[in-house]
C-alpha cells in the first residue's frame, strides 16, 4: 500500500508519467488503449487530459458497470470507461483533436467545455472543464438525472428436468 503525505504530490504525478507514457506506447502502435468493455471507440491523440472524481444518478451513486462518456461539442466520444467502483469513476483520459499528416483525429479544441453523460445521460460536472490538453488531472463530479437502464441477471449452469 502507497501512503501520500499531505501535500506530497509525488505519487500523482508520477500516476501521470507512468499514464502518459503508456498512451504515447499506444498511440506509438496505434492501439486504442482508451476504449473498453461497453465503451465506443476513442481516436488516441497526444493531447490530453485526465478527469476522475463522483458520480451520481438523482444523487444515488452508480454501481460499477455504468457506462461514463467525455464528449465534445461535436458530439465525439473523447473519452470513455466503465465504472468499477460504486459512484466513482477513475483516471479517465481526455483526448484533444490532432492534426497527423493532413488526416484529422477528432477531438477537443481548446476552451470548448467537456460534455458528459452517465449511463447514456446528459451529466452535469462539477466543476465545469473547458479543454486545455494540460497532461493534468482533474476532480470533476458528474451529476446525471433520470433512470437507470435495468440490468438482467442470468445465472448460470442453469439446471432443468
Amino acid at each position: 500500500m502507497v501512503r501520500q503525505r499531505d501535500g506530497d504530490k509525488r505519487i500523482v504525478w508520477s500516476a501521470v508519467a507512468l499514464a502518459a507514457l503508456m498512451a504515447g506506447i499506444a498511440y506509438a502502435f496505434g492501439i486504442d488503449y482508451a476504449s473498453s468493455a461497453g465503451c465506443p471507440s476513442v481516436a488516441i491523440t497526444q493531447g490530453f487530459t485526465f478527469v476522475y472524481g463522483d458520480v451520481t444518478v438523482d444523487a444515488t451513486p452508480v454501481p460499477p458497470g455504468t457506462v461514463v462518456e467525455a464528449r465534445s461539442p461535436r458530439g465525439v466520444t473523447v473519452g470513455c470507461q466503465v465504472v468499477a467502483r460504486p459512484g466513482a469513476y477513475d483516471l479517465m483520459y481526455v483526448y484533444g483533436e490532432e492534426t497527423v499528416e493532413g488526416t484529422t483525429i477528432p477531438g477537443m479544441r481548446t476552451g470548448e467545455t467537456i460534455q458528459f453523460r452517465v449511463a447514456g445521460l446528459a451529466a452535469t460536472p462539477v466543476p465545469v472543464l473547458t479543454w486545455s490538453g494540460d497532461w493534468s488531472s482533474h476532480d470533476v463530479a458528474l451529476k446525471a438525472y433520470g433512470s437507470l437502464p435495468q440490468s438482467t441477471s442470468i445465472f448460470l449452469p442453469l439446471v432443468t428436468r
